[in-house]
């Protein structure tokens, strides 16, 4: 594989950014995937959670979200991860 400059600079400062933060890159693919698949259901209560995971507000709005998000999931026959 070519080494671009731009993608290694990329990379060093991903690599930071996750060592800072504390997240393993699996455990970034693995919340990408979480939130991927609330927004597959594209409704407003999905939405709402993506924006509380991102934000760090879990409130009420945020309970009230995730347990139409896993009726929803439920209800397709997924057992939703904890939250």
């Amino acid at each position: 594989m070519d080494h671009d400059d731009d993608a290694d600079r990329l990379l060093d400062l991903l690599d930071l950014l996750l060592e800072w933060r504390g997240i393993t890159p699996a455990g970034l693919a693995a919340d990408l995937d979480r939130v991927l698949a609330v927004l597959a259901l594209d409704t407003p209560a999905a939405r709402t959670i993506v924006s509380a995971h991102f934000t760090g507000r879990h409130g009420a709005a945020w309970q009230t979200a995730y347990q139409e998000v896993t009726a929803a999931w439920q209800a397709a026959g997924l057992t939703p991860a904890s939250a």
